[in-house]
């Protein structure tokens, strides 16, 4: 065999490893998929393993859009991706709202249109909704094979690490059913969720002041019934059950209670793991389906008790 021939055989030999490989990782990368919780797609951690089981609920098409500055509706919901779901819509509390009081919902992204942009708006000026309900949480799609590459890559500097190396944490809870998973001990948090360690009494009270100023500028045109709805981070609601008993002194959240003037809507109150397998998605760092519509059931009797909708 003469040397171009050598080398053209070399070629072909490395092109078909190369082939291979992707092959093999795109094999090994089904076992991943489907890609849906945001805690396994930053953090590298396997689907397969912490992906939930029961079935989700979507309204299709969704029920309650996102709007215009320029619109007229019965009620507004500003909020983050807990309220505004842009990737997935038709699965978040204002869809369930809509369901069972038939009002026109608007849904306002606060990481788009904040709260201040909507209360200028022309609309909010001549057509103010009956009521606009702010949700705010606590603390303020790759293909197959190039996930399985970045898996191994990621959970190798984990191992070597000796820590996580991304923005998502896991830890161990000491009380299994809490998630459908298959690991259903195992907790994903964002590492966000650690940060409130650093605040202060006095931060929190500050915080928490502000949703009374807001309520009175939301309500001052004596037509628009304001209700707040703080989403507890996911440590937040499952520190119960993790060993460290740390973490369950992080949140602050029973300050609420200082602020009896303003209208909560107190869904930190109503989440109990052991009451409902699921409440956040074992992947995701938000909640299930069942407890978006349970949120909007809590929305929903609030609102009937300032007699603003109705079934």
């Amino acid at each position: 065999m003469d040397l171009a021939s050598r080398c053209r055989a070399h070629n072909l030999l490395l092109i078909g490893l190369a082939y291979a490989a992707v092959i093999a990782f795109g094999l090994y990368g089904r076992q991943f998929e489907p890609l849906t919780g945001d805690l396994t797609r930053i953090g590298w951690f396997a689907e397969n393993e912490f992906g939930w089981t029961l079935p989700q609920r979507r309204f299709v098409p969704p029920l309650a859009a996102p709007v215009t500055l320029d619109g007229r509706y019965d009620i507004l919901a500003v909020g983050d991706s807990f309220t505004a779901e842009e990737y997935n819509p038709g699965i978040t509390w204002p869809h369930f709202l809509a369901r069972d009081t038939g009002a026109a919902i608007g849904i306002f992204d606060s990481g788009i249109d904040s709260l201040e942009r909507v209360l200028a708006s022309p609309a909010w000026r001549d057509h103010p909704p009956a009521a606009l309900i702010y949700e705010i949480v606590e603390r303020s799609d790759d293909w197959p094979a190039s996930y399985a590459m970045n898996y191994l890559l990621e959970n190798a500097l984990r191992w070597w690490r000796g820590r996580e190396a991304t923005s998502a944490v896991r830890l161990e809870m000491g009380e299994a059913g809490l998630f459908s998973s298959r690991h259903d001990r195992g907790l994903l948090v964002y590492a966000e969720d650690f940060n409130k360690e650093n605040w202060s009494p006095a931060e929190w009270r500050a915080a928490i002041c502000d949703l009374a100023r807001i309520q009175d500028r939301v309500e001052a045109n004596g037509r628009t019934v304001f209700l707040a709805m703080i989403v507890p981070d996911k440590l937040t609601v499952y520190a119960p059950f993790l060993p460290d008993r740390r973490f369950a002194e992080l949140s602050q959240l029973r300050l609420l209670d200082d602020i009896p003037s303003v209208n909560l809507v107190r869904v930190d109150r109503a989440l109990d793991p052991r009451a409902r397998v699921d409440l956040y998605l074992p992947d995701d760092t938000h909640w299930s389906s069942a407890t978006h519509e349970m949120a909007a059931e809590m929305v929903l009797r609030a609102l009937l008790e300032r007699s603003v909708a109705h079934r």
